[in-house]
């Protein structure tokens, strides 16, 4: 070989090297995805996805994306993400899903460019079907709940396909659940993640969610979800502090029994036959027990806001009940007892009510009270320059500029003096129309925002479901930061027009959640729809009874640093107008459940908003001790940050709906 061949042998070897070290010092990204809850959600709710990157390169910084596109529909959520050599993460992804998405899209971006990617289909949860949710170590042993049909809660449905049977894969009149099961390390940390089950299980390794996940499950509950905790040997979550505030019993203890002889009366079939291993409890005043075992409760059930949670002193996972024949029609008679409501289908009406979008309402209200709210208006003036006033304007400078004009020049004899008089009075013209139009552009940035609160009398935890309008006068591009939110969504509303139009959005994940790039028009308003965890600074107490000759007697305390204005108490199907109670004040109660306003089918609009508490209580009032306290509040303060230099003009107003517990 020549001296020129080894040179050239030589450099293939080098550029070869060269090469492999700059492949081998790229970072090498695995991607892999699965949706919770078996992948089942309803339309217009958040289903939970469990990411996991890993990387065995070279380390980087990028972002996972989460990718929504469809009819109407250009979403994404942005999770920045940095990714050590031989490093492992894992993060749980909360898109919000529409009838228009069939699929997300999941990808790790550097500097727009992607790494790796994966699809995960969206599978709605049709309408004759309930999401049951199990958090335990154990899979399986709820399938019996897939072959038990319940009827269908029509009351709970107003105007909605699902009342009128259509959209449904059956039409037949029933439902049944469908279980899904992940371990307590999976569970999600956002309430908003589980709207789509209608019931969560407690099993064994649950004493090991965390307090955030307990935080979420609470919410969840108060939403309208229902919480069912088994008993049983392996109970050790029945230990949790969190827990224990919201049981239906008190003081438990475990202890041995021959048999379960107390589903005899409640089910009406024989009992599983063995003994049994079950907590033993003290009902509390609150709680209604649907069946007992001797003089303690083998199952019993309590409201919690617009949800409840049903106590079994026996696990479904344990013998005698594991592989019991009856376990469909013993589930059916215990979830039948619940006042099953469907926190997605709440949180959906709500955010729509709030957003102009009235799909479900018709002439005849809503059917529980109290009706649906007044839409949601903004409260941004314009004086508009009127259509005479435009078309005078128009009118004088045509004829300024053509016929007096040419006369005039022509008079002077100086017709050439056209190309700058022209010019001249179209000036003067502009800034004329601009002063009669000013009035809009020198508007500034402003904010209404509407919520509704969802809280338990003595407790500060609360929930919100709110909607923010806000009014742009410029174009640009704003960044916007909502804290402890765990769902934002947009809408834009163009103009004056009442029509919602869905619109891109690409939101920058975490706590806060930001849009870092909001882009508008000149003189436009958006629609920003979200659900948030609320601490509130201090609360209501309240200390109600009702008598036997059907007195209400106690007092209402407010803690909180706001007056309650339009004030009204919903007990007994009977609305009562309290009208306000100050900051600090205290409330004393003496009526009569004969004298209050019935609440009917029709008993009208509210235009106080979003009356989420009094549209069941006249379901909550046959099975529940419970009180609702609806007022309308200036706090706290839930409207998003929007960053701009200036004062932003703020209006707010929240609907607060208090639970109040009873004996």
């Amino acid at each position: 070989m020549t001296g020129s061949g080894w040179r050239w042998l030589w450099t293939g070897w080098a550029l070869m090297l060269l090469w492999l070290g700059s492949a081998s010092a790229q970072p090498r990204v695995e991607l892999s995805a699965k949706p919770l809850f078996g992948g089942l959600s309803r339309e217009e709710a958040t289903i939970p996805l469990q990411i996991t990157l890993e990387n065995q390169g070279t380390g980087v910084q990028g972002a996972l994306v989460v990718s929504l596109e469809g009819f109407r529909t250009n979403r994404r959520y942005v999770y920045p993400i940095e990714l050590p050599s031989g490093s492992r993460k894992q993060i749980i992804a909360y898109p919000y899903t529409s009838q228009y998405v069939s699929q997300a899209k999941v990808t790790y971006e550097v500097n727009f460019r992607v790494l790796k990617e994966t699809t995960i289909p969206m599978i709605a949860l049709f309408d004759d079907k309930e999401l049951l949710v199990a958090i335990s170590d154990e899979i399986g042993g709820l399938g019996f709940l897939s072959q038990a049909k319940m009827p269908l809660p029509i009351e709970r449905f107003p105007n909605s396909n699902r009342a009128q049977g259509r959209g449904a894969s059956s039409n037949d009149g029933t439902i049944v659940y469908q279980p899904a099961f992940t371990r307590p390390e999976e569970f999600p940390t956002r309430a908003a993640a589980c709207v789509s089950a209608n019931a969560i299980v407690l099993g064994a390794g649950a004493e090991r969610l965390t307090e955030s996940q307990m935080r979420s499950i609470r919410a969840w509950v108060m939403m309208g979800g229902t919480l069912i905790v088994p008993g049983g040997a392996g109970a050790l979550y029945l230990q949790m502090p969190a827990l224990q505030a919201i049981l239906p019993v008190h003081t438990i203890r475990t202890e041995q029994v021959a048999s379960l002889s107390g589903l005899n009366s409640f089910l009406l079939r024989p009992a599983p036959q063995g003994a049994a291993i079950i907590s033993v409890g003290i009902a509390k005043p609150t709680a209604r027990v649907l069946a007992k075992q001797g003089s303690a409760p083998l199952i019993a059930m309590q409201p919690y806001g617009l949800g409840s949670v049903l106590y079994l002193a026996f696990s479904p996972w344990d013998q005698p009940l594991r592989g019991y024949a009856h376990n469909g029609p013993l589930w059916q008679e215990m979830m039948k007892s619940l006042p099953r409501m469907d926190p997605a289908q709440i949180q959906s009406m709500v955010l729509l009510s709030q957003s102009n979008d009235n799909w479900w309402q018709n002439d005849d209200s809503w059917r529980w009270g109290g009706g649906m709210p007044q839409r949601f208006s903004s409260k941004r003036e314009f004086r508009v320059p009127g259509v005479g006033t435009v078309m005078f304007v128009l009118l004088a400078y045509f004829l300024l500029v053509v016929p007096i004009n040419f006369f005039a020049l022509k008079k002077l004899r100086a017709m050439d003096w056209a190309w700058g008089t022209v010019p001249a009075i179209a000036l003067i013209f502009v800034f004329i129309l601009y002063q009669v139009g000013a009035g809009i552009y020198k508007q500034g940035q402003a904010t209404d925002t509407q919520a509704s609160l969802v809280m338990i009398a003595g407790e500060r935890e609360a929930y919100a479901f709110a909607s923010t309008l806000f009014f742009f006068p410029r174009a640009g591009g704003y960044e916007l930061r909502f804290d402890r939110a765990e769902l934002v969504e947009s809408g834009t509303q163009g103009g004056f027009s009442s029509e919602m139009q869905d619109s891109s959005l690409e939101t920058l994940e975490g706590d806060p959640i930001l849009i870092p790039d909001f882009r508008v028009r000149n003189l436009s308003y958006q629609w920003m729809r979200y659900a948030r965890a609320v601490e509130l600074p201090q609360t209501i107490d309240a200390d109600l009874a009702l008598t036997a000759d059907k007195q209400v007697k106690g007092k209402i305390v407010n803690r909180l640093p706001y007056d309650l204005e339009n004030v009204s108490l919903n007990i007994e199907g009977r609305r009562f107008n309290l009208n306000r109670i100050g900051r600090g004040q205290t409330l004393s109660v003496n009526l009569s459940t004969e004298n209050g306003e019935v609440i009917t089918a029709n008993s009208g609009r509210v235009e106080q908003g979003p009356v989420v508490a009094a549209a069941f209580a006249d379901t909550a009032r046959a099975t529940f001790p419970y009180a609702i306290l609806q007022a309308t509040a200036e706090g706290p303060n839930l409207s998003p940050q929007l960053d701009v230099t200036g004062e932003v003009n703020q209006n707010a107003q929240y609907h607060c709906f208090i639970f109040v517990k009873r004996p």
